[in-house]
């Protein structure tokens, strides 16, 4: 048993912050046998492997447990996850303030183009609107009744 747990290198598990117990229950009173421990705490909140072995079923329960820390080393920890957690609040509020002043900029932006609109087709004159190469974009009704152009000819060049 012991050239097999040597094989398996359970004691790795230690170097690597692991406590765990190695065990199987007794055929004839179903206690567990720990065959192999190398816990420095209970493994109460540990995770459980059952491992199905020709002889029936082991149980391997290991838990994490952090290494010791001096006081100095906890406190400057603390004080990295406190900073971690305030620059990414402030990261998120300021992506979501940038978020609402854009939504806020399209909503004022649609109620201008409404508005626009509204005064173009309530205007008593021709209304126009050209772009830089001075092609007809937009014509008012006043335009077309005027003109006697369709919108759609009004367009472009017309």
């Amino acid at each position: 048993m012991s050239t097999l747990l040597d094989e398996i290198n359970l004691s790795n598990l230690m170097a690597q912050h692991y406590d765990f117990d190695l065990s199987r229950p007794l055929p004839d009173s179903g206690q567990r046998q720990i065959f192999a421990s190398e816990a420095q705490s209970s493994l109460e909140n540990a995770l459980s492997f059952d491992i199905q072995v020709p002889n029936g079923r082991w149980t391997l329960r290991m838990a994490y447990q952090e290494a010791p820390f001096p006081f100095w080393l906890k406190v400057v920890r603390f004080g990295l996850v406190v900073s971690f957690s305030a620059v990414l609040s402030l990261a998120l509020y300021g992506r979501l303030r940038n978020a609402r002043q854009r939504r806020w900029a399209d909503q004022d932006l649609r109620a201008s183009e409404v508005r626009f609109r509204v005064l173009c087709a309530a205007a008593p004159i021709r209304i126009y609107q050209a772009d830089g190469d001075g092609l007809c974009t937009y014509t008012n009704n006043k335009w077309t009744e005027i003109t006697g152009l369709t919108a759609e000819d009004s367009l472009g060049d017309g």
